[in-house]
C-alpha cells in the first residue's frame, strides 16, 4: 500500500457519477485520500511495435493477481474506517460504489472480483528489454548497451528481469547511478 497522489484532473476523470452527483463527488477530492495497492503478480504482458513511435503493450490480469489486489482494497477499507473515515469508496464494479460503515466490510470482503471490475493501471514496464550476455536472448548486455545499436542505453524498468512487489524508484535510482558511471568511464 502506498499514498497516490494524481492530478485532481485525472481523478476527477474516474470519479462517478452524473450531473449533481458527479459535481458533488469532485468537490470532495480535496478531502479525500487516495491510496494505491502494489503486489508482485504473476501475470504477464507484452510489448509490440504500435502506431508510429507509440508501443503496443498489452496486459493480461490473471485471476489470482486480482485477489491480491482485492485482499489489499479490503484491508485499505478496513484501516480506513479504523483510522476515522466516514465513507470508504473501494472502486470495485459490481459492489456498492460506497461503504457507510465498517459494518460493510464482511460483504465486501465477500465479493469476489474480476479483473474487468477493478481500476487498475501500471507506471512501471518490467522485464521488456531484458538484460544478458546472448544477444539472441536478450536486449542488453550487463553494461546497459543494447545490442546491435551503437551507442544506445536502456535505463528503466524494462532490464528488470521481473515486476517488483514495491515502488520501484530507489533501485531505479541506484541503476542509473550505475550506468552513468559506465558512461562516463567511457565518454
Amino acid at each position: 500500500m502506498e499514498v497516490l497522489w494524481v492530478n485532481s484532473a485525472l481523478l476527477a476523470a474516474r470519479a462517478r457519477g452524473f450531473g449533481a452527483a458527479l459535481r458533488d463527488t469532485i468537490g470532495q477530492l480535496h478531502r479525500t485520500a487516495f491510496w494505491c495497492i502494489s503486489i508482485r503478480g504473476s501475470s504477464r504482458g507484452q510489448v509490440s511495435p504500435g502506431w508510429g513511435w507509440d508501443p503496443s503493450i498489452r496486459f493480461d490480469l490473471e485471476q489470482s493477481d486480482v485477489d491480491l489486489l482485492k485482499e489489499g482494497i479490503d484491508l485499505l477499507a478496513e484501516h480506513f474506517f479504523a483510522a476515522g473515515a466516514r465513507i470508504v469508496k473501494p472502486g470495485v464494479g459490481g459492489f456498492d460504489a460506497e461503504l457507510a460503515s465498517a459494518d460493510d466490510l464482511p460483504r465486501l470482503k465477500a465479493h469476489r472480483a474480476t479483473a474487468a471490475q477493478l481500476v487498475a493501471g501500471g507506471q512501471h514496464v518490467f522485464g521488456t528489454c531484458s538484460m544478458g550476455a546472448d544477444p539472441a536472448r536478450a536486449v542488453v548486455d550487463s553494461n546497459h548497451a543494447a545490442y546491435g545499436t551503437e551507442d544506445l542505453y536502456v535505463c528503466d524498468t524494462g532490464v528488470f528481469p521481473s515486476q517488483t512487489a514495491v515502488n520501484p524508484q530507489l533501485t531505479l535510482m541506484a541503476v542509473a547511478g550505475r550506468l552513468a558511471g559506465i558512461l562516463n568511464q567511457r565518454y
